[in-house]
């Protein structure tokens, strides 16, 4: 057993074979504490009668209703009434009523896109073409005479004295050599320019 040595390597297998087979059957038989078989099936739970009967009652009704529906039917041709014939014309008179209410409708949306087309406009597109050219000329001039005087982040009279002198040499309206050099090419057009696009 697992105590002694085996002479052999093939009957050393077979006895492992043999107590592992033991061990298996002894664990199938045990007798447990615990309940674990599964529970008894119950019948009344998988038919559900309450249901199938529900449903026969829902189908008897249907069907039922269908017979009345097909006996009505059968007497309105079989009987062809007065009422069936005013019920008739009553439809015809109300199919002319809806035509003749679209053909109204699409008459007066066709006149309100006439008279949407043909309305002139409130605003000029030429007007605000000139507003905005001469906001543009305006921006420039005061941009070009703002720069005749730096800015200066603190208060310093002998920096603010010297500014001073050297804006009294820039004449209004005009540039130094310096700042047309370096800002031709950032301003495409001039002020000039725009007032005699104005």
């Amino acid at each position: 057993m697992w105590n002694t040595l085996a002479g052999c390597k093939e009957i050393a297998e077979i006895d492992a074979m043999t107590e592992h087979m033991i061990h298996r059957h002894k664990l199938n038989t045990i007798k447990s504490r615990i309940n674990n078989r599964p529970p008894k099936i119950m019948h009344h739970l998988k038919i559900k009668a309450k249901k199938e009967l529900e449903e026969q009652k829902s189908q008897a009704e249907i069907q039922y209703n269908n017979q009345l529906l097909l006996k009505k039917l059968e007497k309105i041709e079989s009987n062809p009434s007065k009422n069936y014939s005013l019920s008739k014309n009553r439809s015809g008179n109300l199919n002319r009523l809806r035509i003749d209410e679209l053909l109204r409708i699409s008459d007066e949306n066709t006149k309100i896109l006439n008279r949407i087309q043909s309305a002139k406009s409130y605003y000029s597109a030429k007007k605000q073409q000139r507003e905005y050219l001469y906001s543009k000329y305006l921006s420039i001039q005061l941009s070009e005479n703002a720069r005749r005087i730096s800015r200066v982040s603190t208060y310093n009279p002998s920096s603010l004295t010297q500014t001073i002198k050297s804006a009294k040499s820039y004449r209004p309206n005009t540039a130094s050599d310096i700042y047309k050099s370096s800002h031709k090419s950032t301003r495409p057009v001039s002020a000039k320019q725009i007032k005699e696009n104005l």
